[in-house]
C-alpha cells in the first residue's frame, strides 16, 4: 500500500498535465526504475499515459533507470538542479530523456489541490507557510551543523587533535605493556 503512494502522486500530477501523458505515450509498456537514496520505485508506462506498478515478479532490467545516491539528498536544499546533477540516468536514451524531462518540468501545485476544500486564500497561505517552515528548518539545520563543526574545531574543544590522540594512544599502549609485565611476575 505504501509502495503505491509515490505512483499515485505521480499519476495525479500526470492526470492534470496532458503534455506529460503525451510525452510518455511513445513509451507504452516500457519499464523504469527510480532509486532515490536506497528507496526503489519500479513502474511501467500504461496505454493511458499513467504509471502502473511493476509486477511483483518483475525483477528484470528496466528499459531506463534514474539513480540518485543518498548523499545527494543533502543537496536538495540547494534546489533541484543540484540534485539533478547527481542523478545517474541509464538505459534507453529516448525513454530516459522523457523521464528526465518529465521530472524536471512536472511540478505539484498543492494550493490548487487544497483550494476546492479550503478556498483559494487559505490554501495559498497554508502552502506558503509550509514552504517557509521548510526553508526555516533547512536553515536551522545548516546553522546547527555549522555551529557544531566550529565547536569541534576549537583548540580547547571537547575533541583532542590528532597529535594529542596519537600521544595518548602510545602512552596507553606503553601502560598496557607494563601492566602485562607486572601481571606475569
Amino acid at each position: 500500500m505504501l509502495a503505491d503512494l509515490p505512483l499515485a502522486a505521480l499519476n495525479r500530477l500526470l492526470s492534470a498535465e496532458p503534455w506529460a501523458r503525451q510525452l510518455l505515450q511513445p513509451h507504452v509498456g516500457q519499464r523504469a526504475l527510480i532509486e532515490v537514496g536506497g528507496l526503489t520505485l519500479r513502474f511501467t508506462v500504461g496505454a493511458d499515459g499513467q504509471l502502473q506498478p511493476a509486477g511483483a515478479g518483475d525483477t528484470g532490467s528496466p528499459d531506463a533507470s534514474i539513480r540518485i545516491p543518498f548523499e545527494a539528498l543533502g543537496k536538495l536544499a540547494d534546489g533541484p538542479e543540484a540534485l539533478r546533477s547527481a542523478a545517474r540516468i541509464e538505459g534507453h536514451a529516448g525513454f530516459a530523456e522523457s523521464l528526465a524531462m518529465l521530472f524536471q518540468h512536472l511540478r505539484p501545485d498543492p494550493a490548487a489541490w487544497l483550494a476546492p476544500r479550503l478556498g483559494d486564500i487559505l490554501a495559498q497561505r497554508l502552502v506558503s507557510s509550509a514552504q517557509q517552515l521548510g526553508r526555516a528548518g533547512v536553515e536551522t539545520g545548516r546553522r546547527l551543523g555549522s555551529a557544531g563543526l566550529e565547536l569541534l574545531r576549537q583548540s580547547d574543544g571537547p575533541l583532542p587533535s590528532r597529535a594529542e590522540f596519537q600521544d595518548f594512544r602510545s602512552r596507553l599502549s606503553t601502560l598496557v605493556e607494563r601492566l602485562d609485565r607486572l601481571e606475569k611476575r
